[in-house]
């Protein structure tokens, strides 16, 4: 039962970054297939050229940021913010 818990729990928690890349990809094709490279066929090679290299040069700045930002630890909370939360839920419930 355990084993079933904690893969329902890994696959909910690969949504939001499922979701992420779908919306990425979907952004990469509509902007490469269907803007650039018409461009680069009806004879606007300097703009469409222009436009996938600073297009490639922001999505890799993205993906760099988007992956360390899933990768890195979240941390924990510090002792002593807990300890303020309850004072000051003591002070709110009394």
């Amino acid at each position: 039962m355990a084993l079933r818990k904690c893969s329902w729990f890994a696959l909910v928690s690969a949504c939001p970054v499922t979701l992420t890349m779908a919306i990425v990809v979907y952004a990469y094709y509509t902007y490469v297939w269907l803007l650039c490279l018409p461009l680069i066929e009806r004879g606007y090679a300097v703009w469409g050229i222009s436009y996938l290299v600073m297009w490639h040069l922001i999505l890799f700045i993205h993906q760099i940021a988007y992956w360390r930002t899933v990768w890195r630890d979240p941390g924990s909370i510090p002792d002593h913010y807990i300890l303020e939360v309850r004072i000051a839920s003591h002070r709110i419930a009394s």
